[in-house]
């Protein structure tokens, strides 16, 4: 039982659609890219992850750390 809710949250957290796509973190902006055949749950979750890093500031400590 153990093994099972383990591998249960592995196959979670390895499962594109949970995710959404891939963020591309740089100094002008932020980008997601997801993939092509990406359904409504992966797009739902790419866009709650662009929210994120916009709410983070993530440009703005970017650019703080490399300008520092």
């Amino acid at each position: 039982l153990s093994i099972d809710v383990g591998l249960g949250s592995l196959v979670k957290r390895m499962d594109y659609r949970e995710y959404g796509g891939a963020c591309l973190l740089g100094v002008n902006g932020n980008i997601i890219i997801v993939h092509g055949r990406s359904q409504a749950k992966a797009i739902k979750n790419a866009i709650a992850s662009a929210k994120r890093t916009v709410e983070a500031d993530i440009c703005q400590k970017i650019k703080e750390e490399k300008y520092e």
